[in-house]
């Protein structure tokens, strides 16, 4: 490699690693259970992966930003938890992207 270039690397194989890896860390999801002719409980799910994300700050992040895009505060008081979910949302997009 050349002067700092940094391997490419295959999105799609290092995605599907990232989530075999989580799924051995993963919950079942019950989506429905039911009981067979002979009395046995069957449940029907799927093991789903469980991320921790700390949110606390998305609330103040998301207030500074309008801020500093220039809205004016009755709209951002409005907004404010469409903004903080969206935050929230492009982050965990971002983190997941790098």
């Amino acid at each position: 490699m050349a002067g700092g270039d940094a391997p490419k690397t295959d999105k799609k194989a290092e995605i599907k690693a990232y989530i075999q890896h989580h799924l051995q860390d993963s919950y079942d999801f019950s989506l429905f259970s039911y009981t067979t002719d002979d009395g046995e409980h069957k449940y029907i799910g799927a093991p789903l992966p469980v991320i921790l994300w700390d949110e606390r700050l998305s609330t103040v992040g998301a207030f500074n930003l309008s801020s500093q895009l220039d809205v004016n505060v009755s709209k951002r008081v409005k907004t404010i938890d469409q903004n903080a979910a969206a935050f929230i949302l492009q982050g965990a997009i971002d983190y997941l992207n790098n």
